[in-house]
């Protein structure tokens, strides 16, 4: 079974990312969004502690899920505290949407004890 959450309608044939975890119940909850506003996203993180790999990182150094999908996210904690750390002032209502689905999941993912998965098409 799986539960979307779709912000990629209308994108079609454009870059696709999908942030996701599986539950105990092998059931995937996944946000599936146009890479546009991942960018966007990933624009709004500052990185919070030398050395730290989490999503800030990995993006700016396109590694991870450029390199390979699906792609496991090990830190959990760390993706919480970057995505609760973007000033959220200056994001549209869209990318907050987004922004809001993506914590929550996370939230739900460190709940469940396991790691969230991105996608790259």
């Amino acid at each position: 079974m799986e539960q979307v959450i779709d912000y990629y309608l209308g994108f079609e044939g454009e870059p696709e990312i999908r942030f996701m975890y599986i539950s105990s119940d092998n059931t995937r909850f996944s946000i599936k969004m146009w890479e546009g506003y991942f960018d966007t996203l990933m624009s709004y993180i500052q990185p919070t502690t030398v050395g730290e790999k989490v999503l800030f990182y990995y993006y700016h150094t396109h590694t991870g899920w450029y390199d390979h999908s699906p792609w496991k996210l090990l830190d959990v904690s760390g993706v919480i505290n970057e995505l609760q750390g973007i000033d959220k002032t200056h994001v549209d209502q869209i990318c907050l949407g987004i922004l809001n689905d993506m914590y929550h999941l996370a939230l739900q993912a460190k709940k469940q004890a396991t790691y969230i998965w991105i996608t790259y098409d």
